[in-house]
């Protein structure tokens, strides 16, 4: 997928986003619209701003005195006001909490739906409270768009090569019969070298292959690290440890998605991929920390 959404407030002409990639609301805006439609509380997609892309999509330059595409949104962005916006998203959260709908055939993003929901809730009871106007923007990743200058099919390529990874990575975990710290040491290593490399790549032709390789670090990564949780966590304990688990990597969205896009921004997209390639690094190197090592018996 090429595009995420996220979430905006408009108050005295100046916008104000949340830079957090809402992936899975945007995956689903078909099935939103209707479940919103069935409990008449106005359409999902009715929030969405499509001024961001449009503009990133095409080969314009930004209307003279303007020097982001934040002040292009205030002016000809599509708005709604915060309060009918919440009334949305709380009838569209109360609906799929109480009904528990299925989003999506080969994988359920039920959980990333709700989280992504609860988040442009809270966000958008701020807006309310402020007085200000709400929508979502959809926007292109920053890597394809402007680091390479090439287009949404071009990321929609780039991801599917991620995505090639992935799979070959998840078919690999699965002949695992164990895990051990050294396996989510190795995940994590290889994460971050591979990010690191994706960010210092000098052209679209050398990112294709790096990120297969990423996708593929990604998945064994992500699979070593939940199996481990699993296989070593007392039963009574498991669900909790596993919540615990998920808030880490979907709860932590909130934190991290403004502080990477305020780096992208200053820095570029390239440098969003260090900070991500440099903390898998210190998480191999926490890891290698704690393998086990074997007793020294004295002489």
């Amino acid at each position: 997928m090429s595009t995420v959404l996220w979430a905006n407030h408009l108050i005295g002409g100046h916008v104000e986003s949340d830079e957090s990639d809402k992936w899975a609301l945007h995956k689903h805006v078909d099935k939103l619209d209707k479940l919103a439609g069935a409990v008449k509380v106005g359409a999902f997609s009715s929030l969405l701003d499509h001024t961001d892309l449009q503009f990133n999509m095409g080969d314009d330059e930004l209307p003279e005195g303007m020097e982001s595409t934040r002040e292009l949104k205030a002016r000809d962005g599509v708005w709604t006001p915060a309060g009918d916006a919440l009334a949305i998203l709380e009838g569209l959260l109360d609906t799929i909490t109480t009904e528990k709908p299925r989003f999506g055939l080969m994988k359920n993003d039920y959980d990333a739906v709700v989280a992504e929901l609860t988040e442009s809730i809270e966000y958008a009871r701020k807006a309310d409270a402020a007085g200000a106007s709400f929508n979502f923007s959809v926007v292109m990743p920053l890597y394809v768009t402007k680091t390479f200058d090439a287009s949404a099919t071009t990321f929609t390529i780039l991801f599917s090569i991620i995505s090639l990874g992935s799979v070959v990575g998840a078919l690999l975990s699965a002949r695992r019969t164990t895990v051990g710290i050294k396996d989510v040491t190795a995940g994590a290593l290889m994460f971050g070298v591979s990010m690191l490399a994706l960010a210092a790549a000098p052209s679209l032709a050398v990112s294709f292959p790096l990120a297969i390789f990423m996708g593929f670090a990604s998945i064994v990564f992500m699979t070593t690290s939940t199996a481990i949780v699993q296989m070593r966590a007392a039963p009574e304990m498991r669900g909790r440890v596993l919540a615990l688990q998920a808030i880490v990597f979907l709860g932590s969205t909130p934190i991290g998605g403004p502080i990477l896009g305020a780096v992208c921004e200053a820095f570029g997209a390239r440098m969003g991929f260090v900070v991500g390639g440099v903390a898998a690094l210190g998480a191999a190197g926490l890891g290698w920390n704690a393998r086990p090592r074997p007793s020294v018996v004295p002489a």
